[in-house]
């Protein structure tokens, strides 16, 4: 079984997890910030599921197409940004991103869209700056000069204090994302690498 998300290990492997198990065959699938597609790619390869990647850069999507291509996974492209995305109410059984919140200017809108857009449940993965490894290593290396979380608009410290006043009026679930097996395991939340958010859409 091909494994293009998964096979960089730590967190990508329980993502996947994650989308699997909330995912249905037949379900629509909206991954707003689709940077390489390889976590899309990687659920279409497992579900019967009708994928849709959105990206406000042109060179993401085809960098997205071209791994779609790769993989031989059928998707459509649109080239927006998630705060002002063109599609209808509740279109979407699913839409999920993962490191892509706290790059935007304004966190809220793109997250309220996604909910817009969604009709049954939205996940985010987000870094969570509550561990103190992730803090330093991005402090180190903005310092160096080569911290790549700023490559798609400077990155943002979110923890699951400064997310409640956004996440406020919505009900969902907190999924801890460790990054590897041997030492973040040892301790739970709130020293997850990264934070999943679960939100359903009521009926």
């Amino acid at each position: 079984m091909l494994k293009p998300s998964s096979d960089r290990k730590g967190i990508y492997t329980q993502i996947q997890e994650v989308l699997k198990k909330e995912t249905k065959d037949g379900y629509k699938i909206l991954e707003p910030g689709c940077g390489s597609a390889l976590i899309s790619i990687e659920l279409a390869l497992n579900k019967k599921v009708d994928i849709y990647l959105l990206d406000v850069s042109k060179k993401m999507l085809a960098k997205a197409r071209k791994n779609c291509q790769k993989y031989k996974v059928k998707a459509n492209f649109v080239k927006a940004p998630i705060d002002k995305m063109p599609f209808d109410d509740n279109s979407f059984d699913i839409v999920f991103n993962e490191g892509v919140l706290e790059h935007l200017k304004d966190t809220k809108k793109s997250f309220e869209e996604m909910m817009r857009v969604s009709r049954k449940k939205v996940i985010i993965f987000v870094p969570n700056s509550l561990n103190p490894f992730t803090y330093a290593y991005k402090i180190l290396s903005r310092l160096r000069g080569d911290f790549i979380g700023d490559d798609y608009g400077r990155e943002k410290s979110l923890h699951i204090i400064n997310l409640k006043w956004m996440f406020k009026g919505h009900k969902y679930r907190v999924i801890p994302i460790q990054r590897g097996k041997w030492f973040f395991d040892m301790f739970p939340f709130p020293f997850a690498h990264n934070l999943g958010f679960i939100f359903e859409k009521k009926a």
